[in-house]
């Protein structure tokens, strides 16, 4: 018996079914790589504006927690400046728009409780007379060389908010030879205790509550609802019933775009402030408008 064996041929991939398999093998790649970049970009930017959003309102936290421990009368002045006043040398202005400045006392119990010294050791007294004195602004932000950001800066115009304090009685006499005159500077001799504090520096440091700020905004009401510009508590002879707040800060990479475009005058500079900007507000009500005592 004689057998026939019939050759039998194997299937594969011709050169042009390869080629078309691997295009759209790199296609395919390519979209998934788009994918997980857009992806990990949103991820960045929503864990970017999450974070800024948090530090934001931490400031504003702080804010309405200080605020609200103000104390104010006919005499004792809470001074709020609607308006950028060269005089004052108080906030300046950011980005072509005027920022509000506060001046408050506010009562402190700072340790050791009650005072040192031969006239005062132990003396609770002077103690609960101690008062806290609050100047707020908004000033240039510093350099790593500790210069001015202003206008002149190489990388434009930045701007932080500051808080000037000093803790000290609001009624002395000049009986400590390291003291300034005491019912002199005293906050219930002269209503503008905080124009001779802020000029003269002597509530010491600085400090920065916040950096990247682009508007510092205050308006303040009075018991009837009025809504008072250049508030002044003497003026009116009671403080205000409350506060409101806003503030509007930027992203580090936004604002040095934004510094960078306002110090070369860019056209587009106010249309990109509004797109980036942050806003966050509050309202504050004096938690011891009347109370105190002295």
């Amino acid at each position: 018996m004689v057998h026939t064996f019939k050759a039998s041929r194997k299937g594969g991939f011709t050169l042009l079914e390869l080629l078309a398999a691997m295009g759209v093998l790199v296609l395919v790649v390519m979209m998934m790589s788009r994918v997980f970049t857009d992806t990990t970009r949103m991820w960045n930017l929503g864990t970017k504006r999450i974070v800024e959003a948090q530090e934001a309102r931490a400031v504003m936290n702080f804010l309405v927690q200080e605020i609200s421990t103000a104390m104010a009368d006919s005499l004792i002045s809470f001074r709020m400046h609607s308006e950028v006043n060269p005089a004052l040398s108080m906030s300046v202005s950011a980005y072509g728009e005027d920022t509000d400045s506060l001046a408050f006392l506010a009562f402190t119990q700072t340790p050791p409780w009650g005072a040192t010294g031969a006239n005062h050791a132990g003396n609770d007294s002077w103690r609960r007379r101690a008062t806290t004195q609050f100047i707020y602004f908004v000033d240039y932000m510093i350099d790593e060389f500790g210069d001015d950001m202003d206008d002149s800066h190489e990388l434009g115009p930045r701007y932080r908010l500051v808080r000037a304090r000093g803790t000290r009685s609001s009624h002395t006499v000049d009986d400590l030879p390291t003291r300034p005159p005491g019912l002199i500077n005293s906050a219930y001799h002269r209503t503008d205790w905080w124009r001779e504090e802020f000029n003269t520096d002597v509530l010491g440091n600085i400090e920065t509550i916040a950096v990247n700020v682009v508007a510092f905004e205050l308006w303040a009401y009075t018991e009837a609802g009025n809504y008072i510009f250049n508030f002044d508590s003497v003026t009116q002879g009671e403080p205000p019933l409350w506060i409101d707040l806003y503030l509007e800060m930027m992203g580090e990479a936004e604002i040095a775009q934004l510094a960078q475009m306002w110090k070369n005058n860019h056209p587009d500079r106010l249309d990109f402030r509004e797109r980036n900007v942050r806003r966050y507000s509050a309202r504050v009500y004096l938690r011891n408008r009347e109370g105190y005592l002295l």
